[in-house]
């Protein structure tokens, strides 16, 4: 048998890598001379790249291609490997991002890091350290983002140590996090750090108010309904028709029909979901 490790040096790669082709048509038991094959073509020139058609239905062998495309510049080539692998795990991914990164394409990286924080959505350890590996964690898109998918794995602490340690947070990281605890049914954290949120001086815009309002529906004191109706009045939300929406449920959720009758008429131009409020409001009361 040929030894492969000796076909290795320029030009004898494309030898090399023409044996274990072989190898990998007939005897499927030698993938792993295949891995080897790949990874010792990397070394060499791009060109030297193999064919992607033969490899389609191995994903080891495609991970294997897409670290190999990405070593050697071809990144491209690599999202093209990765685009044919149905459920690509982060092994892939962290090569392509690689790939981009060291051939000086940060912006496509970045694009990238976006795109599996959306398709890997149970993830959200290994993304968050993925993030600071490569320099990502304090872009304003991915620490909301990465919030966001702790608290989709039912992971409020970890989402909450992720929050910490932001040293400077924007509107959109005390969002995400006062969603968190909204969607945890966690009401009385949402409220506490909607109250610290305020006391540092970050203004609440309309995902502010559609995350907390909610929240506040789970507490049985009217008072801090009311409470929080006045901020929204304060920083001039009050005729947004999802911030109106969310204030009129609430209300019929304490029991206050008649607070939310008024805000209802309070609108000139009602939607669909305002109607829909109301109605689920009366009924909510036995009206």
């Amino acid at each position: 048998m040929v030894k492969l490790s000796r076909c290795t040096a320029p030009p004898l790669c494309n030898l090399a890598f023409d044996i274990a082709t072989v190898l990998r048509l007939v005897v499927t038991e030698e993938d792993h001379l295949l891995l080897d094959m790949i990874s010792l073509v990397g070394q060499g020139e791009a060109d030297d790249k193999p064919s992607l058609c033969l490899f389609e239905q191995n994903l080891v062998i495609q991970t294997s291609l897409v670290d190999f495309y990405a070593r050697t510049g071809c990144v491209d080539t690599a999202r093209q490997v990765i685009d044919r692998i149905p459920q690509p795990d982060l092994v892939p991914w962290n090569a392509l991002i690689a790939g981009y990164s060291s051939n000086g394409f940060d912006w496509e990286a970045l694009e990238v890091f976006r795109e599996i924080v959306f398709r890997c959505v149970h993830a959200s350890k290994s993304l968050h350290c993925f993030a600071v590996k490569f320099g990502y964690f304090s872009n304003d898109f991915l620490v909301p983002a990465l919030i966001s998918m702790y608290a989709g794995d039912g992971d409020t602490c970890g989402a909450r140590k992720l929050f910490d340690s932001v040293v400077e947070k924007n509107v959109a990281v005390w969002n995400a996090m006062i969603s968190a605890y909204t969607q945890r049914q966690e009401p009385v954290l949402a409220f506490e750090l909607f109250r610290s949120m305020l006391l540092v001086d970050i203004r609440p815009n309309l995902v502010t108010f559609m995350s907390i309002i909610p929240s506040f529906e789970n507490f049985i004191s009217l008072s801090f309904g009311e409470s929080l109706h006045a901020c929204v009045v304060k920083h001039g939300s009050e005729n947004q028709i999802p911030v109106l929406t969310a204030l009129v449920s609430m209300y019929a959720k304490f029991g206050s029909i008649d607070e939310s009758r008024y805000l209802f008429n309070q609108m000139q131009s009602k939607n669909l979901l305002l109607w829909n409020s109301m109605i689920s409001g009366y009924v909510y009361n036995g009206l």
